[in-house]
């Protein structure tokens, strides 16, 4: 959390104004896709844009969903089926929001469902994604679980994050 909150707050300190992101990565991050191929002024819809995050599960909003060239989609995500963020862009007002809200709480940066809320931020995100892990046996959900019960895990959530999103 602290290093995040470093760059948060030199976002807020450097940046000129809310329209310029920039691109904050874990350090077992890998780039799937080329980003000078994504155009960069899809971004200035959002403060908050989720580059990837938890293993593909994230979920969009139906209605919000935008199709991309090279089959990408982009949209709102369902904050609560954002975890395990590999690489998340944001403008300074998200910047400010995310030290406003973090300032006492002690949950790993990739919960950004405990400090943001839904209508707080103008969220986006993208499918598949761009950005990954290349450690994903280390997740949180993956230490506990054997792989049948992790994939039923995975699969009961996806079904109920989807119909969440299918309605709204």
């Amino acid at each position: 959390m602290l290093s995040h909150r470093k760059a948060w707050h030199y976002i807020v300190k450097h940046s000129a104004n809310d329209e310029v992101h920039t691109l904050v990565l874990e350090s077992d991050s890998v780039i799937n896709f080329p980003p000078h191929e994504f155009d960069a002024s899809l971004l200035q819809t959002f403060d908050l844009f989720f580059w990837g995050a938890w293993e593909g599960h994230a979920q969009l909003f139906q209605s919000t969903q935008k199709n991309l060239d090279h089959g990408f989609i982009i949209g709102e995500p369902f904050i609560k089926s954002v975890y395990c963020t590999y690489g998340y862009s944001l403008n300074k007002k998200a910047a400010a929001l995310l030290l406003k809200r973090t300032a006492k709480i002690c949950y790993p940066v990739d919960q950004f469902k405990k400090f943001i809320q839904q209508d707080s931020l103008r969220l986006g995100a993208v499918k598949p994604e761009m950005i990954s892990s290349n450690n994903i046996a280390s997740s949180i959900h993956s230490r506990d679980l054997n792989n049948w019960q992790r994939r039923f895990y995975l699969a009961i959530l996806d079904i109920k994050n989807k119909l969440i999103c299918s309605f709204r």
